[in-house]
């Protein structure tokens, strides 16, 4: 189970990918107005009764909880096949599933023609409503919201930048001022030798041409 089953991934964090909030009965679904009948039901997977009796005559202790909740699972499918088969049918009118058992039945076509029009006369949830009713503001605010979170996180990574950027201006800036330093005493040691070489050089110039003029 550990290893095949068990993903680790947070079924909140799955709800709000899915575009739900976490909370559980915080999404609604127009087509759950309507419980198919049981008799339908048991067209869906029509063994499956006989697989929970079998489970059911093994002994407490020996029986597969596996195999159980699998049972249960399949047994919450057969409403939410139905179910999704009426919105489907509609908006996939040509495909041939719908040619097989029991979606050609006139008992499903019937459950189509009651969930459809259950569906039109529903009152939503107020949130839903007001979803429909207004999506387009519904889209805006949660536009707008995105957009603050995003300037603001924004203005936190420009100001980390211009921390950084001033402490390395800053860093840059002393070592300029230490090289300028360092070729000043350079150029007032180098200035000082060339005066040197200048009088040493008009000393020796006049001195030649003394002895010229001699």
């Amino acid at each position: 189970m550990t290893k095949h089953y068990s993903s680790g991934v947070s079924r909140p964090a799955a709800k709000l990918m899915a575009g739900h909030k976490p909370e559980d009965g915080s999404y609604y679904i127009s087509r759950e107005c309507l419980v198919p009948p049981l008799a339908l039901q048991k067209l869906i997977f029509p063994r499956l009764e006989e697989s929970q009796q079998y489970l059911q005559s093994i002994v407490i202790k020996d029986r597969d909880r596996a195999a159980q909740a699998f049972l249960e699972t399949l047994q919450w499918f057969r409403v939410v096949i139905l179910q999704d088969v009426v919105v489907l049918s509609e908006k996939y009118p040509t495909s041939p599933l719908w040619n097989h058992r029991p979606f050609n039945l006139p008992e499903f076509q019937h459950f189509k023609r009651l969930a459809l029009r259950k569906m039109e006369d529903e009152v939503h949830p107020e949130n839903v409503q007001l979803q429909r009713t207004i999506p387009l503001i519904a889209d805006r605010l949660k536009l707008l919201n995105q957009v603050i979170l995003d300037g603001l996180n924004n203005l936190h990574n420009l100001h980390d930048e211009n921390h950084n950027t001033i402490q390395d201006f800053q860093q840059l800036n002393q070592e300029i001022l230490n090289k300028v330093l360092l070729n000043e005493a350079y150029l007032t040691r180098w200035n000082l030798s060339m005066e040197s070489f200048m009088t040493a050089w008009a000393s020796i110039f006049l001195k030649t041409f003394q002895l010229i003029e001699r």
